[in-house]
This record gives C-alpha cells, sequence and structure tokens, in this order.
C-alpha cells in the first residue's frame, strides 16, 4: 500500500495555504489550495477542493473510487477522515492534472478513478 507523503496536519497545518505546483496557469504560477474549504458532497460522491492560480479560483473534485484506489483503503461511514490522511498526495494528483493542462467540465480539475493511480 503506497504511503502517504506526510500527514495533512504536516502539509496544510492548521488553516494554511498550500502551494503544490509551479505551473498552472503560467511558468511562474502556482496552483495553492484552500485547506478549510475542502468538503465531502454526498450527491457527487467526491471530495470538493478549491484552488487559485494566478488569482482565478479553480474547483477541484477527487472522486471517492480515486482515493479508496490510491490509498487501498475503503472510506467507510467517514469518507473525510480518509481523505485528511491521504489529502497531501491527491492535491498533488490534481496539481499534476492541472500542470498538464487536463481541465474537466468549466476548467475544473477531476481527479477520477483510473486516471493513472
Amino acid at each position: 500500500m503506497p504511503v502517504p507523503a506526510r500527514s495533512s496536519s504536516a502539509a496544510c497545518g492548521e488553516g494554511a495555504r498550500q502551494q503544490v505546483n509551479d505551473q498552472p496557469g503560467r511558468p511562474s504560477a502556482k496552483l495553492t489550495f484552500e485547506p478549510e474549504s475542502t468538503r465531502y458532497d454526498y450527491d457527487r460522491d467526491a471530495f470538493i477542493l478549491v484552488a487559485t492560480a494566478d488569482g482565478v479560483s479553480i474547483d477541484c473534485a477527487v472522486s471517492r473510487g480515486a482515493l479508496e484506489d490510491y490509498s487501498k483503503t475503503k472510506c467507510g461511514s467517514d469518507p473525510m477522515m480518509l481523505f485528511r490522511e491521504w489529502e497531501y498526495p491527491m492535491r498533488e494528483l490534481a496539481a499534476a492534472k492541472h500542470t498538464r493542462g487536463q481541465f474537466g467540465p468549466r476548467g475544473s480539475i477531476v481527479v477520477r478513478s483510473g486516471d493513472g493511480l
């Protein structure tokens, strides 16, 4: 089973913004996640994250299936508990898709099961 790069508390700090990659809209831009805005959407069965790059808000989602595939663990009754444990690697996957220009509807970034996890 893969091991998280670091715990969510080490990755985010309490309420801290986290910069992940170096090339979202332009080479000098940073993709910055808003940790306090992360939530689980039961209707979409996905974790919703908000990020910014060059001052532009970017909606990101990580499917429950993607998290379970990557972590080799089922979410159980509290999906956010598992997400917090694997938050940093999930953000890295979203940032990599952003860097490669792999956008979903309306310019969003969606990490799905089968995205080469």
